[in-house]
């Protein structure tokens, strides 16, 4: 579950029904604008993500339809619709957090450490795999970004995607500014014209995805102004003062580039991630 606000909070203790078992909230996860997530207990002592919507059913609905058509280690799981006294939301596993938070707990720092440096591409080229299922399926996720992403660290460290809530099938049509947050909006989707939602638009976010991975610091953004996106002479750069190394920055601007032609496809990253893990 991607979370908006960073830190945990106590919450109310809420009743949570799913398939007959009663499960309580314990604490606040997040809120954002699509609603809130809250950790979840059962009797067990098993803890689940539930996701409640300010929208109401249909987009609940909307949103199990994209979980049931997806199957992959790194996509989150979703077990089904929970309910409360006055509230729908969807039950999923839960993390130990997103991969921005993660980033912030874990920086890169120079001299740079091989075994971290592993790490990040590991967690990236695990994003890119199931990026690259959604993508099988005839959808496009409409919303790769840091915050969207969940760390699990058993049974060994892990990112799988969340928050499926933009989720269309590729070529919809759709406003351009309501699909995927600004700094990771690829340039043709800037206008706020009608057009149509393509997997090579997850590319790109999925290369700001990247920086944030492999740049000098705490998991900072590429883009830190929609006027700079797609600017290539700022991508340039902001690689070459925040990712001091070479293969990663290369990688990155191919995914970068506005040309949608030209622009690389998960597959090139996967192929070139091959590489580069193998170097390690």
């Amino acid at each position: 579950m991607s979370v908006d606000q960073e830190e945990q909070q106590p919450c109310e203790n809420k009743e949570v029904w799913w398939d007959g078992l009663l499960l309580h909230t314990t604490e606040l996860l997040g809120c954002g604008s699509y609603g809130s997530v809250f950790r979840a207990k059962g009797e067990d002592g098993s803890s689940f993500a539930a996701k409640f919507y300010k929208s109401g059913k249909n987009e609940v609905q909307s949103e199990l339809d994209v979980f049931r058509m997806l199957t992959h280690p790194n996509v989150v799981v979703c077990y089904g619709v929970v309910t409360t006294s006055s509230e729908i939301g969807l039950l999923m596993e839960i993390g130990q957090g997103s991969l921005g938070q993660y980033l912030k707990q874990h920086p890169l720092l120079e001299p740079l450490e091989p075994a971290k440096m592993l790490q990040r591409w590991q967690l990236a080229t695990q994003l890119a795999k199931g990026l690259h299922h959604i993508h099988s399926r005839g959808l496009v996720h409409a919303d790769p970004k840091p915050s969207n992403a969940i760390i699990f660290a058993s049974p060994s460290l892990a990112a799988k995607w969340s928050d499926l809530g933009l989720c269309q099938k590729a070529n919809e049509k759709v406003f351009g500014e309501n699909v995927f947050t600004p700094a990771y909006r690829a340039p043709e989707y800037l206008s706020g014209k009608v057009i149509r939602l393509t997997k090579s638009a997850d590319a790109f976010a999925f290369g700001c995805v990247l920086f944030s991975c492999c740049c000098l610091g705490g998991g900072g953004h590429l883009f830190v102004d929609v006027s700079v996106v797609g600017n290539s002479q700022y991508v340039q750069a902001r690689l070459s003062a925040a990712v001091p190394h070479d293969f990663a920055a290369q990688t990155m601007i191919k995914a970068l580039v506005s040309d949608v032609a030209e622009r690389a496809t998960l597959l090139d990253f996967l192929s070139a991630a091959s590489r580069r893990l193998r170097s390690f």
